[in-house]
């Protein structure tokens, strides 16, 4: 069951999506996009697998076959104790997979990224954007995975329950389980194809999608609220969203101080849950003999980057009691992987990396 606060804000979004004097396209935007307005946009399926499905289709900007786009959000990051900690600005000019341009503007951290046919390169900034915000872009873009994800995966129904209201969810499982309250899912609209709400396993991440418009035939949620551990971590307004003209292309040049990066990929926790060969050696923690004495259990939540080797490269605590957390580290730096490959050349990876320790189980 989730908190109060997160069932708030689910019914704000709920209604809005489903209220019949205001479709998707009517939202108020900044800047106002170019739309392609479904008149009658389809029906939601009842199979979990087609919700995916058409929800892969219809949420996010993900497809290879959609035109250039130009788009400017704000930011806002919250600490553990859910207070501001910082705000800022993401642009993005996206041409193809290869040609792109991303603005990170913020007091913690500023970046230009270059997308190219010779590599990626950075300017401002050194390293990569941490948590939470390396999740702004695929919250955006891939609000929903792609059917290759999870095509290993077993779907099933899920109800779930916000206050009084009840959505039906496509819940993702290894082969065999069965799905629960603590299963990785993605809600909808109960009437079209709107993603409303999506969680990682154990509710750790939860993601509320609020007042949608419509750009080049999909819903796109002017408001994405991220929760970690049920307290906010990262909020997302899309201020504009537009067509890219072909003089605006040329955003993209990368400029003469740019410095080249290795390429890395974020690795979602459902692409982590169906890959489940890639892990090559896991070492168990050894359970610290005073938190045992204390009765401290729990689970140690790390920000991890796989090197192109497949070694741990570098680990930040997240979250997780204290007196575990140094006895996690020391297990998790002693996993490998198989190398991660990218149009057949390996990359570094993001990841999050789980520790449980339960005094029932030792």
């Amino acid at each position: 069951m989730l908190s109060l606060s997160l069932a708030a804000l689910l019914l704000l979004g709920f209604a809005q999506t489903s209220a019949p004097s205001q479709s998707p396209a009517d939202t108020p935007t900044t800047q106002s996009p170019t739309s392609v307005v479904q008149v009658n946009p389809p029906p939601l399926p009842t199979d979990p697998t087609e919700r995916l499905q058409l929800g892969w289709e219809l949420n996010g900007l993900q497809d290879t076959n959609r035109q250039p786009w130009h788009l400017t959000a704000s930011y806002q990051i919250f600490d553990s104790d859910g207070k501001s900690k910082d705000q800022g600005t993401f642009e993005e000019w996206w041409v193809s997979e290869r040609d792109y341009k991303l603005v990170y503007h913020g007091s913690e951290f500023s970046q230009e990224e270059y997308g190219t046919d010779h590599g990626i390169f950075h300017s401002g900034a050194p390293g990569w954007p941490l948590d939470p915000l390396r999740l702004l872009r695929s919250a955006i873009l891939q609000p929903v995975p792609s059917p290759e994800d999870i095509q290993d995966l077993d779907k099933q129904d899920l109800i779930r329950k916000f206050g009084t209201t009840e959505l039906t969810c496509s819940a993702l499982s290894r082969h065999g389980e069965k799905a629960d309250e603590d299963s990785i899912s993605y809600c909808f609209d109960p009437k079209k194809p709107v993603l409303l709400y999506s969680n990682t396993r154990s509710l750790v991440r939860q993601t509320l999608f609020s007042h949608f418009f419509q750009f080049q035939g999909r819903y796109i949620p002017r408001d994405i609220q991220l929760y970690f551990q049920a307290r906010p971590s990262l909020t997302i307004h899309i201020d504009t969203l537009e067509p890219l003209s072909e003089a605006s292309q040329l955003t993209t040049a990368v400029p003469a101080d740019a410095i080249p990066v290795t390429k890395r990929i974020s690795l979602s926790q459902v692409q982590s849950l169906s890959d489940t060969g890639r892990q090559i050696k896991k070492v168990a923690p050894k359970y610290p003999m005073e938190a045992k004495e204390a009765h401290i259990q729990g689970t140690v939540i790390f920000d991890a980057t796989i090197s192109r080797e497949g070694h741990i490269q570098s680990l930040r605590v997240l979250s997780g009691p204290l007196m575990l957390q140094q006895a996690a580290l020391d297990a998790v730096r002693q996993w490998v992987y198989k190398p991660y490959l990218l149009n057949g050349e390996p990359v570094e990876v993001d990841t999050e990396a789980y520790v449980i320790f339960s005094l029932g189980s030792r």
